[in-house]
């Protein structure tokens, strides 16, 4: 499966039924891969994250300019905050 294209899809359709279609060139999908090294967000960007396995999604959340270790850290660590991935697996 190309989860690039299927996001682009769940993109437009969703905001699409919100009645604010969100074009291609409106955001940038980047596919880390496994394993992966996260990175910073761009400076003035947000981002929307993923965990997903074996076909479900574990997790989805976003980060905003101002929330960098959200995207860059704190899903990897148990003890950053309750609502991280690492935090839900363990529980």
């Amino acid at each position: 499966m190309d989860l690039v294209n299927e996001f682009d899809k769940i993109i437009l359709d969703v905001s699409r039924v919100l009645g604010k279609p969100i074009g291609k060139e409106k955001y940038e999908i980047i596919d880390r891969g496994l394993p992966h090294q996260p990175r910073n967000l761009p400076a003035k960007m947000m981002g929307v994250y993923t965990f997903w396995f074996e076909g479900d999604f574990l997790k989805i959340g976003k980060s905003g300019p101002s929330s960098n270790a959200r995207f860059l850290s704190q899903h990897y660590n148990p003890r950053s905050a309750r609502s991280t991935l690492a935090a839900s697996i363990l529980l």
